[in-house]
């Protein structure tokens, strides 16, 4: 399912405007702010795996890498690569087990 505003309005049958006052109300924050966060959840995970930063990127719904590290660096604190070499990818990976 597409994340934009549009196709979400669509799929449920109410306008844009109306879905983001609703998911404002009952979830606390905007609904492009659940969807990054959700993303970067997925990226952060997906970056205990060896696979690229690129394809990482694609499968969490970033249009462009470079987008994606800047976005990751700014909820993080470092790139995804320093995430990855950080050690923190590795206490992760403990926890998923």
């Amino acid at each position: 399912m597409e994340t934009s505003l549009d196709a979400v309005g669509e799929a449920v049958f109410i306008s844009k405007c109306h879905l983001c006052a609703i998911f404002r109300l009952l979830v606390g924050r905007t609904f492009g702010d659940y969807v990054r966060q959700r993303r970067l959840t997925h990226a952060r995970l997906r970056l205990t795996t060896t696979t690229q930063s690129e394809e990482i990127a694609q499968v969490c719904g970033f249009q462009a890498v470079t987008y994606f590290a800047v976005v990751f660096k700014g909820e993080r604190g470092m790139s995804p690569m320093q995430f990855r070499r950080s050690g923190i990818c590795n206490r992760l990976t403990l926890q998923k087990s």
